[in-house]
């Protein structure tokens, strides 16, 4: 049997509660239309190769940049 440990309100730290940090599906939604939005080096390197184009990390890592914020910029309008 596990004993009990008595302290003091003072020590306690209180916070409000926000039902929204116990919705686990909600936090599921969020990351999967995070990753809808964005552009993986991966895909680019693949697409890169599909079209038989030369690229380098510096170039692919820009185009990830420029297509991220493209696709953030249309989402919001």
């Amino acid at each position: 049997m596990k004993r009990a440990r008595i302290i003091k309100g003072a020590a306690l730290k209180t916070e409000p509660f926000v039902p929204e940090h116990f919705i686990q599906n909600e936090a599921k939604k969020n990351t999967i239309e995070k990753r809808k939005m964005g552009v993986s080096k991966k895909m680019l390197k693949t697409l890169a190769d599909e079209l038989k184009l030369p690229y380098d990390d510096e170039k692919i890592r820009f185009s990830k940049r420029l297509i991220t914020h493209y696709l953030n910029k249309s989402k919001k309008q």
